[in-house]
Order: structure tokens, then C-alpha cells, then sequence
């Protein structure tokens, strides 16, 4: 099965130079000092023009000009496949046999829709709004066969602030502060061979609490190159109706991209992700009948390596498509936990 996500962030276009100013012919040819001419490929103008955008996995690393709005939509795939205990993977059976769990979960598929919006108020400020909708599917094993569970609908909304602090040569360095609001649901529950009965903590479509993520991205580029980091923390408050909240995330990633013709361009992606365990516990959840329900086995940390592809759309400059597919390299859960397989996210934004 194939897997999507993306991301909406919206390039600084680029400017032409402007023309030099035209000596009077009456000037003595001794005081005119010849005008410097830039080399057909000695860069570009480093304040306006990027080669590439950021990759798709990469969310609220660019600013607009000011008065400019910009929209898009990305589909996110990702799959989760056997188990994980710290650094060992065990199937399901082996769960199952080796401890008092009644249910292990085998698979899970996560699919994410966001429809993004940005608009820019200010010089060197854009405000960004997120809605993803999901579908998430999780395959279980008991003693009484398999079963299947879903969950579906919005999540939680993100409000984002962008401000762009520096800006020098080849070199540009945002801030942001993202602002989650609990419009997602944290109550699902689903048939089961038990009955009607609340999800587990994955399943789930929202948190049910409000969270701060402030983040510092940097991005340079030069020539065809482009590279660029971004450190983003993110923070929950309080708890939500059913008595817990999901633990804090904390990221880190690092790209190079090259574009490779016009329209055209490829990009590399390193990963660091760290979660915590949920704080709190949901009473209308059973610890001893899955570890999806135990709200202490939900940490983990991983590293992942992401491929990504930046095209522009033919005929239409202010529309760009992006895909990148995302496979783990390392990855250490406090579970027993599905183990990440791989994710690919894909998206297209319109500028007006």
C-alpha cells in the first residue's frame, strides 16, 4: 500500500536585478567606473530567490510576502507493521504467549488529509492554519482470532505564526509558534468481539487539550543547493474529559536538496523524534488487555531518513507538487509498540 504527506510552505519568490543607471556621454571616460557584471553562474540574488522548497516533511519554514495567500493540500500515508520492545521486534503471537495481554496489535495504517491555509498580514510575518482529517485502521490478534478497528474524522486544528528574525546573504533563519486546539475526538470507540468499547490511545483522532509548539527553523541555498535545519519542541497543558494527556514531542531535522533543471529538484532528510508517555490514564481503558491501552508504554524515540521530490506543475508557476517517503534507520520504544515502517507524504499549494 502506498502512503502520502505534505506540507504547505511557500517559497520567497524570486526578482531580477535592477538595471544599472546610464552614464551621460559627456562624462570623462577616466571617472566612469565600469559597472560589475555577476557571473552567469556565480549564484543568484541571495535575497529573494530559493531553488527549492523545503522538504514535504518539513511544516512552517517560510514566510510570504506581505499581502500575499497561499493554499494547499497534502495526503499522508503511514504504516506501522509488527511489534517493538525497546530495540526487539516480536510478533504478535509471541506477545500473546509470553504475557497476560489479551489483544496485540499486528498492523496499523494511519491516513491523514491537511488543508492548509496562509496568508501574510505583515512584512516578514505569515499566520498558518492546519485541519488534518484522518482514517486510522488497526489490525489485533486475540485468542479468538483477528479483528479489526476504525476510527475516522478531523483532528486537531494548529494555528501557526511565522516570523522571519534573519535574513542575510544565502541565509534565513524563522521562528514559529504553533497553537493546537482540541477539535479532535478522544472518545472513539469501536466493535470488538467485547462489544462496543473505547479505542486506545493511537486510535484516537484528538487529544483533547490545547499545546504550544515553538520552533527556530534555518534554511540556506546557493546555486542549485539548498540546505537548511529546523528544532521544534512541543508542549501539552492540563488534561482532557477522560482524565489524561498525550506526553510532549520534541523534533529535529536536518535536509540538503539540489535542484537538478527547472521545476525539478530532489532533497534528503535526517529525523529525530522523541514522545513521551501519556500523563494521566484513560479509566474506560484496560492496561492488561493491550499495551495500546497502557498509558505507560507510549514512549519512544526514533530516527528516520526521508526522500523527497519537488516539482513544479507546467504552465502554472504558482503551483508546486511534493512527495517525500520516509523509512526508519533506528528506533527504540518503550512498549510493547508498533514499529514504524514507513510513511509517504505527497501535496500540492497554490499561491494568489
Amino acid at each position: 500500500m502506498f502512503a502520502v504527506f505534505a506540507l504547505v510552505a511557500l517559497p520567497v519568490g524570486a526578482q531580477g536585478g535592477e538595471p544599472a543607471e546610464v552614464q551621460s556621454s559627456e562624462a570623462d571616460p577616466a571617472e566612469v567606473e565600469p559597472a560589475e557584471v555577476e557571473p552567469p553562474d556565480a549564484g543568484h540574488a541571495p535575497e529573494e530567490f530559493h531553488p527549492q522548497h523545503p522538504p514535504a516533511g518539513v511544516s512552517a519554514a517560510h514566510t510570504l510576502h506581505v499581502g500575499r495567500f497561499a493554499m494547499g493540500y497534502a495526503y499522508q500515508h503511514t504504516r506501522y507493521k509488527q511489534l517493538r520492545d525497546r530495540r526487539d521486534r516480536i510478533s504478535a503471537g509471541q506477545l500473546l504467549a509470553t504475557t497476560g495481554y489479551t489483544t496485540a496489535p499486528s498492523a496499523l495504517e494511519i491516513e491523514q488529509h491537511d488543508v492548509t491555509l496562509m496568508f501574510s498580514p505583515a512584512e516578514r510575518v505569515t499566520l498558518m492554519a492546519t485541519l488534518p482529517v484522518f482514517r486510522k485502521e488497526l489490525v489485533n490478534e486475540s485468542a479468538g482470532g483477528r479483528f479489526v478497528t476504525r476510527s475516522s474524522g478531523i483532528g486537531d486544528l494548529k494555528l501557526t505564526a511565522i516570523a522571519q528574525f534573519m535574513k542575510h546573504d544565502y541565509e534565513i533563519t524563522h521562528v514559529h509558534l504553533e497553537l493546537g486546539t482540541p477539535t479532535g475526538s478522544f472518545r472513539e470507540s469501536d466493535l470488538t468481539p467485547s462489544g462496543r468499547t473505547r479505542l486506545p490511545y493511537p486510535m484516537q483522532l484528538g487529544t483533547g487539550v490545547w499545546h504550544l509548539a515553538p520552533g527556530l527553523s534555518y534554511e540556506g541555498n546557493f546555486w542549485k543547493y539548498t540546505w537548511g535545519g529546523q528544532a521544534r519542541t512541543l508542549f501539552r497543558f492540563a488534561k482532557n474529559g477522560s482524565s489524561y494527556r498525550p506526553g510532549n514531542d520534541y523534533r529535529v531535522t536536518g535536509w540538503l536538496g539540489r535542484q537538478w533543471m527547472d521545476g525539478v529538484a530532489t532533497s534528503l532528510r535526517l529525523e529525530w523524534q522523541r514522545w513521551e508517555n501519556v500523563n494521566g490514564r484513560d479509566d474506560t481503558l484496560d492496561p492488561t488487555r493491550s499495551p495500546l491501552e497502557d498509558a505507560m508504554a507510549q514512549k519512544g524515540e526514533r530516527l528516520d531518513l526521508g526522500f523527497g521530490l519537488d516539482l513544479g506543475i507546467p504552465y502554472l508557476e504558482s503551483q508546486t507538487l511534493e512527495v517525500e517517503a520516509t523509512l526508519p534507520l533506528w528506533e527504540w520504544l518503550d512498549g510493547p509498540q508498533p514499529s514504524f515502517d514507513w510513511r509517504v507524504r505527497a501535496g500540492v499549494r497554490w499561491a494568489i
